[in-house]
């Protein structure tokens, strides 16, 4: 069994906002940001819904990104 820290994000949006692009694109950028600004030691995954279709997508655990001082 392994412990670890990490952060886990959920976020839901209205695709009605949303005019021309795909909230998976929104989703995307967003999760590699947050993956960018976790510290090395520490994970971080991502799960996208919408309130039209539910569940879009889960992204997979990612190790962050930003050095430890």
């Amino acid at each position: 069994m392994v412990y670890g820290r990490g952060v886990s994000c959920e976020l839901t949006v209205d695709e009605e906002g949303f005019s021309g692009i795909s909230p998976y694109l929104f989703g995307l950028v967003l999760e590699h940001y947050i993956a960018r600004h976790v510290s090395i030691n520490t994970f971080s995954q991502m799960t996208l819904h919408s309130m039209q279709r539910g569940h879009v997508m889960t992204w997979p655990v990612r190790t962050g990104q930003r050095g430890s001082v």
